[in-house]
Order: structure tokens, then C-alpha cells, then sequence
């Protein structure tokens, strides 16, 4: 705040403008600062999400001793709980066909986590993540192009004294819009941890994960009364696992807004 007040004049008061018209008072700010008006169109919003999710983990391990004898063991586990909460804020521009958002998830753990569970919901850790967005929508044709990248900063988990490196991760979607409920395309993200896991619990040391995946999506949005209730499902099939669990995974996110204008 004392910085903000030694930036700007002090008769633009944007702290009140801010709390009673955030998205004319970003335009407002974007004026003030000399940013080019084809970079005004701001927005600016909130999110806060829950996880409902199934787990199903099964693994295999074996050990291959001095004389050639193998002791094998299968393990496995299988959950239905809360995860964590997500909260979220998102700041975004727009030009023409050209959109560009960036954004903040700060991951919550309340969710069901337990130790020794293979099929934990939740992650037991407090995280952060930044993000930098871009989209490109041409309505006429009915093509959508979106890309994202982001880091993800993890805090320690006191109960098993682990903390997880950074993550770097990218995702990208191309979507083909039917109409204005109904849309598919191809999907796809990667995962690469770039600074290595630490803490007393870390013994295998940096155990730097990696993984591709790729799949098809569907979003189907309808009306429930006045409300419109948008609909994703995603479907990834992982390439290039390393030190993680690898398999593929079906993803449907619900989502409802808070408040809607109809037209």
C-alpha cells in the first residue's frame, strides 16, 4: 500500500475505486500508467474451487537379491474423498481475436489426506501456483487455441517431512465450437519438476518427476432455471513418465457460477 501511494497521485484514490468498480477502475489504472488502449479491456476475478475425486493406485515392486533370488509384492489403494480447495484470481486483457490472462491458485490443505494412503484426495501441503495464459478465438470459423504456462511452489508437509521441488508445467487445448453449448477438441499438458524434493522424508533424494499427456475433451454447457451450468470432460493418456505413477486419467469439472446476467 505505501508503495502504491508513492507511484501514483493521491487524488486517484484507486484502493476505493478498486472495492466499488474493480474492472472500470483497472481500466482506469491501465489509462493512468500509459498503457496502449488496445490492452485496456481488462477484467478481473476470483475463484474458488472443490475436488470431489475417485482414486484407484495399484503399483508393483520387486527385489532381486546377491544371489538371484526375487521377492515381488503387489500393492494397491482406492479412494473416494475431498481434496483440497483451490483459491484463485485472475487478471485478463483482451484485443480482437487475442486474449491473455494471468493468475494466482493457492491450493488449501483441508482435503482428506493420510499417511501411508496410496489414494490420497488431498496433498497435505500449502501450494502456490502463477500462471501466464493466451487465447486465440475465432468466432466465425468456431476455433479456440489456448495455451498456458506455469509454476508451481510447494511447502512442506510436516507430517512425513517432505517437500515436494518446483514444477514447471505447460498446457495447451484446441477446441473445435459446434455451438454455443456444445464444443470438443484436443487437449494436452507437461510436467517437468525442476529443482529436486527435500526434507528429511525425501529419501530417494531429488526424485525429479516428468510426464506428456494428451486426449480428447467434450464441453456441453446447459440451463438449470436461469443458471448456466458449464461442463468439462477430459481425458489424458501419459507418455514419457519419470519418477511418477504413470497411467491415464478422466477429468469432469462442473462449473456454476456464483451469480449470472442473462441477456
Amino acid at each position: 500500500t505505501e508503495a502504491l501511494s508513492r507511484a501514483v497521485p493521491s487524488d486517484k484514490a484507486w484502493s476505493s475505486v478498486l472495492a466499488s468498480n474493480p474492472v472500470a477502475s483497472l481500466n482506469q489504472i491501465s489509462t493512468d500508467l500509459g498503457i496502449p488502449s488496445r490492452f485496456r479491456q481488462t477484467s478481473l476475478r476470483s475463484s474458488a474451487t472443490g475436488v470431489i475425486g475417485w482414486k484407484d493406485v495399484r503399483a508393483g515392486a520387486s527385489l532381486t537379491g546377491p544371489g538371484g533370488a526375487t521377492i515381488s509384492t503387489d500393492i494397491e489403494g482406492e479412494d473416494f474423498n475431498f481434496g483440497d480447495p483451490v483459491l484463485g484470481a485472475t487478471l485478463g486483457w483482451h484485443e480482437g481475436k487475442f486474449n491473455w490472462t494471468v493468475g494466482a491458485l493457492v491450493n488449501v490443505p483441508i482435503g482428506f489426506w493420510e499417511k501411508g494412503n496410496l489414494s490420497n484426495i488431498g496433498f497435505n501441503h500449502w501450494g502456490v501456483d502463477a500462471t501466464a495464459a493466451m487465447t486465440w478465438l475465432d468466432p466465425e470459423f468456431g476455433l479456440e487455441l489456448s495455451t498456458a504456462v506455469g509454476l508451481t511452489f510447494n511447502f512442506e508437509n510436516h507430517d512425513t517431512d517432505y517437500t515436494s521441488g518446483t514444477e514447471l508445467h505447460a498446457e495447451f487445448a484446441a477446441t473445435k465450437i459446434m455451438s454455443q453449448q456444445f464444443s470438443f477438441g484436443l487437449v494436452g499438458y507437461y510436467y517437468d519438476q525442476i529443482t529436486g524434493d527435500s526434507g528429511k522424508g525425501a529419501k530417494l533424494g531429488d526424485f525429479e518427476g516428468q510426464v506428456l499427456g494428451i486426449g480428447p475433451a467434450l464441453n456441453y454447457t446447459f440451463m438449470a432455471g436461469q443458471t448456466p451450468i458449464a461442463t468439462n470432460l477430459r481425458y489424458f493418456h501419459e507418455f514419457n513418465v519419470e519418477n511418477r505413477l504413470a497411467g491415464d486419467a478422466f477429468f469432469l469439472v462442473v462449473t456454476v457460477p456464483v451469480t449470472s446476467t442473462q441477456p
